[in-house]
């Protein structure tokens, strides 16, 4: 059946079953959104590294609650201790609009490709201050290509590519260091979202219930 079949499950331990239901626990980073895409969720969560068992919460009263009970072992990130203003727009233009006319590989915003399940703002808030404006492109020569134009005229963030590459902010690429493992050798990957067919039958369900 749809619900049951197979996808790419997030294998990371949840927060701890006492704070499951406290709305001030968002949850671990790995946690708050999917990934439909094989290659992209490969790259990110590779990427994104120890900030994925990192644990949200609304206020930082909340967030050292947490730590004291875990006995100072997870990492913690509040959002009230977020300079919001300083978050880049969600829906912000990519930086080679006014440079490059026809960039190569589809470079997108990678945090695009990011779906989530419940609480989309505060998620949307984690996500544009743990990536920035990091953007996903096919290929290394993609990604090369568009950071030799665009440095031109300004500054590039860090760029991903399908094939499991990084070329970091500074310019810097290669190596073990910059080159994703396979995704089955990922300790944490972020998870598949269910079928889009599996959501539309959810969705006419509730609504003939609520008739």
């Amino acid at each position: 059946t749809l619900l049951h079949a197979p996808r790419r499950r997030c294998m990371l331990d949840d927060v701890p079953p006492h704070y499951a239901n406290d709305r001030d626990v968002i949850g671990k980073v790995a946690h708050l959104a999917m990934v439909d895409d094989d290659n992209v969720a490969r790259v990110l969560s590779w990427h994104m590294g120890n900030d994925m068992d990192c644990c949200i919460t609304t206020t930082t009263e909340k967030a050292m609650s947490v730590n004291e009970q875990c006995g100072g072992r997870q990492q913690m990130l509040a959002l009230d201790s977020i300079y919001k203003r300083a978050l880049p727009a969600w829906d912000k233009q990519l930086p080679h609009a006014r440079v490059l006319r026809e960039p190569r590989g589809n470079p997108q915003f990678v945090k695009h490709y990011l779906k989530f399940s419940a609480r989309e703002e505060e998620c949307r808030q984690v996500f544009a201050l743990l990536l920035g404006e990091v953007i996903v492109l096919d290929t290394l020569a993609d990604a090369a290509y568009y950071r030799q134009h665009l440095a031109q005229h300004t500054r590039c963030p860090t760029l991903l590519t399908r094939e499991g590459d990084r070329i970091r902010s500074t310019g810097k690429f290669g190596g073990a260091q910059n080159k994703a493992p396979p995704l089955d050798k990922l300790r944490v990957v972020f998870g598949a979202p269910p079928p889009e067919r599996l959501t539309i039958l959810n969705h006419q369900i509730e609504m003939l219930q609520s008739l």
